[in-house]
């Protein structure tokens, strides 16, 4: 199954990033899934002035954007927290596509903030949203509090709460995940 991670921190010194190399390193290493991070820093794709229905609706810059998208069968989205709300680059990237390339898909959320409580408005904010996509939120999120201390900017962890936290979440999308696809 073909998983793919958003990072979707439009800022340059991003700690999303180091969230999405580390589920990316966690989920590489389940069987039968193929991992791929999408860094939505490296897209500037601007908001939505036009939803790509075909890909004859696609810029030509954004040919390899629309492949990623459509072809992942499952999602995690790694979002920080703004104000209590998701990353405004997540929504003007996922608006691009049509509801039917998410329709029934199982989507992941993860949030992180260098506060304690990890991002749980956002975390909230993205599940609907999700929910608005026709796909389908794993019921359990990963909040991760102070980021900044707990994860390198390379994604690795020693962080036993964590890493324990994080196989919890990894079990929960997984399954989802594989029924969905199976379905």
């Amino acid at each position: 199954m073909k998983v793919l991670v958003i990072s979707s921190s439009p800022r340059e010194d991003s700690q999303t990033i180091r969230v999405g190399y580390f589920i990316q390193q966690c989920l590489g290493k389940q069987q039968d899934l193929s991992v791929n991070l999408l860094d939505l820093r490296e897209w500037d794709t601007g908001f939505l002035n036009q939803v790509w229905r075909t890909v004859n609706d696609v810029p030509k810059q954004f040919k390899e954007l629309w492949e990623i998208m459509h072809e992942a069968e499952a999602y995690v989205v790694v979002t920080p927290e703004y104000n209590g709300m998701f990353s405004p680059k997540l929504s003007a990237v996922m608006d691009l596509f049509p509801n039917s390339v998410f329709h029934h898909k199982a989507f992941g959320i993860v949030s992180a903030s260098t506060g304690g409580i990890g991002g749980m408005r956002a975390a909230m904010h993205v599940q609907q949203y999700i929910l608005g996509l026709s796909a389908n939120p794993s019921p359990k999120m990963l909040l991760i509090g102070n980021v900044d201390k707990k994860i390198t900017p390379e994604g690795n962890s020693e962080d036993e709460f964590l890493l324990k936290q994080t196989a919890g979440f990894i079990a929960e999308f997984t399954w989802l995940a594989k029924k969905l696809s199976a379905s």
